[in-house]
């Protein structure tokens, strides 16, 4: 069996090498209330870089950032809270601009920032968003930030409750539908239409002119999804 300053020599070797070790003992030893101020020097030191990621450059940075997706996917099922929705939203800004400037053609930078934004939902879910804040956060992201990702306004809505649908429907309303955010304006109209449960505007959204299978298939998915 080892001893104390065994385990603790391989323990620091790991932690050496390896980031997700590293990251796990840095967690471990942080108190409930350094806990925050741990993950947020993992998120600002871990999820950001100065320099462009080639085709494997961004599979090891991926690589090496995903102990920190991790950390914030377990602290907000043990411990949710506004503050660290706040984090993982800065998180979610980080990986969005490293996927700017990197070959990402694997999609491992963007599987980070999907399973970022799952965190994101299930911490809504638990109760610790502001509804405008959200809502607010949700037209930034969706319409500002990048057009790539989608936030949809059906699985943010008990969330949202009322006052934060409402907040984001007007500023959906009031964007220009010009051609770079095209696609941005019509999924969050359609989108509405499904929370709404306004069939006419459904099929009209979804249907268009009905000349093709596939504008049928997608009023069907509606109906069922409704």
């Amino acid at each position: 069996m080892l001893d104390d300053d065994e385990v603790r020599y391989l323990l620091i070797d790991a932690a050496a090498q390896h980031e997700s070790v590293a990251t796990a003992v840095r967690l471990a030893a942080a108190t409930p209330a350094d806990r925050m101020a741990v993950l947020r020097v993992l998120v600002d030191g871990g999820l950001r870089t100065r320099r462009f990621l080639g085709y494997r450059q961004s599979i090891d940075w991926a690589n090496d950032a995903g102990p920190v997706v991790g950390a914030l996917s377990t602290e907000a099922d043990a411990s949710p809270s506004r503050e660290l929705l706040a984090l993982v939203e800065r998180a979610i800004s980080h990986v969005v601009k490293v996927i700017l400037k990197a070959d990402d053609s694997a999609g491992t930078i963007g599987d980070l920032a999907r399973d970022l934004l799952g965190v994101h939902e299930r911490l809504s879910d638990s109760g610790v968003a502001d509804p405008a804040a959200l809502a607010r956060w949700m037209v930034k992201f969706g319409f500002d930030d990048q057009d790539f990702f989608t936030v949809d306004p059906v699985r943010y809505a008990d969330a949202l409750g009322d006052r934060g649908v409402q907040l984001f429907r007007a500023a959906v309303e009031k964007r220009p539908h010009t051609r770079e955010n095209e696609f941005a304006v019509k999924y969050a109209t359609q989108r509405l239409a499904i929370l709404d449960g306004d069939l006419e505007r459904v099929v009209e959204l979804l249907g268009g002119d009905l000349t093709s299978p596939h504008q049928y298939i997608r009023v069907a998915e509606a109906m069922l999804e409704l």
